[in-house]
């Protein structure tokens, strides 16, 4: 019902200068009043409005309900990019190689950044409490560059085609995932446009050993966001402040 009283609100506010005229005609207030009575209205109908129409990001629980989804989802990226490296004769380096999936968070300030809350990896790989806690703004690594430009972002270390996305890395973040050599990043796009999400695979190893730049990985990565879309959230997730 609360949609019902939001819209009963809505349509009373508007009426705002049919009601101060019935007002000052019934001599209930002044015909000197009716402005300010009538400048009240609108204000009220404003923040009634951005009330409505902001953003509610879920909270933890709700983040929490998803897990097993796209967990299963992430898991059978891994295995289908696996077997893309053995077509490709490298199956090795898939032993270093993480999946993960970061969603837009609101901090209790205000702040939006990417957080990585599901991932999917070989044993002894998992990512460490420093890295779950990161926080990717936009322009930020390969996560903030997807999420900004909408668009896939590549990162390798040893190759300066793709070194941009480490330049606006911070000393913390350069020593908490200094040590991964390449990232490729797709954005879960909804269907608003509004990014949802942020899709990744990243590794110690280079490119030219993960071969994140293949057109069968790529594609494999922009399948896997589409199938994604239904486990993110539109309006992203709430931090608090505990």
């Amino acid at each position: 019902m609360k949609w019902v009283w939001q819209v009963v609100v809505a349509v009373f506010l508007s009426q705002g200068w049919v009601l101060t005229n019935y007002l000052t005609t019934t001599q209930v207030i002044r015909e000197d009043t009716k402005p300010l009575v009538l400048l009240a209205m609108v204000s009220c109908l404003i923040i009634q409005q951005v009330y409505v129409n902001k953003p509610k990001p879920k909270d933890r629980s709700a983040v929490e309900k998803q897990r097993e989804i796209a967990q299963s989802c992430l898991n059978s990226l891994f295995f289908q990019y696996q077997a893309i490296l053995v077509q490709l004769g490298n199956p090795a380096v898939a032993n270093s190689v993480r999946v993960n999936l970061g969603l837009p968070t609101r901090d209790w300030i205000g702040l939006w950044f990417i957080k990585i809350y599901y991932y999917s990896c070989q044993r002894g790989q998992a990512y460490s409490n420093e890295e779950l806690s990161l926080k990717w703004k936009r322009d930020v690594g390969a996560i903030g560059n997807a999420w900004r430009t909408k668009d896939i972002t590549l990162f390798d270390s040893a190759n300066e085609k793709y070194g941009a996305p480490a330049n606006s890395m911070g000393e913390r973040f350069r020593r908490v995932v200094g040590n991964v050599g390449s990232v490729v990043s797709v954005p879960i796009i909804g269907k608003s446009g509004k990014v949802i999400g942020v899709l990744s695979l990243d590794s110690t190893a280079n490119i030219a050993d993960t071969r994140f730049a293949e057109p069968e990985v790529v594609k494999l990565l922009q399948a896997y966001a589409d199938t994604l879309q239904p486990v993110c959230f539109f309006d992203g997730v709430y931090q608090s402040m505990w």
